[in-house]
């Protein structure tokens, strides 16, 4: 019997098929495809991801098959070591993986925390952290494209949120 093949969509309406047993490293997959709930039939193979765009699908779909369909625990330290270097603590293949444009790893996090593929979204974001390392507070926040709070709003939020602080002790 043949593998089944899925057509995941990205949310440009592109199709990448890839085998059920690859796509599976993904826990949103595989959830849909359990045995006890199948959410669809043997002839329902298309799967929108609505949250995704067809240049990290590709990215994703590359990851989830030379993992073969296993959400890969990358060997990450903790902590990350001060050279900010990714290549001198992953491996080579998830150095390539990740390119040199720091602007994809927040959206392999984004769509790794989607999917739900831990190993992906532990490597994209210890490549975002690396590359954050050094910045001020209003760079991180134009990097993953977030408005930084002014500072009385900053002083606003934390006044009203220090009873936290006493609950967490």
């Amino acid at each position: 019997m043949s593998p089944r093949i899925l057509n995941l969509i990205s949310f440009d309406n592109d199709r990448f098929e890839v085998p059920l047993e690859t796509a599976s490293a993904s826990g949103l997959i595989k959830t849909m495809f359990d045995d006890d709930d199948a959410m669809f039939d043997d002839q329902d193979n298309d799967i929108p991801l609505p949250n995704v765009s067809s240049t990290i699908l590709a990215k994703v779909c590359v990851y989830m098959t030379h993992y073969d369909g296993k959400s890969q625990q990358p060997k990450i330290p903790a902590p990350i070591p001060n050279d900010g270097d990714l290549k001198s603590f992953i491996s080579a293949w998830d150095a390539d993986f990740l390119g040199e444009d720091p602007a994809v790893y927040v959206h392999l996090v984004h769509a790794a925390d989607y999917m739900d593929i831990q190993g992906l979204y532990e490597l994209a974001a210890v490549a975002m952290a690396s590359h954050m390392r050094g910045m001020s507070k209003t760079e991180m926040c134009n990097y993953v494209g977030m408005t930084p709070y002014p500072s009385h709003e900053t002083e606003r939020v934390m006044e009203e949120l220090k009873w936290t602080k006493e609950v967490l002790k």
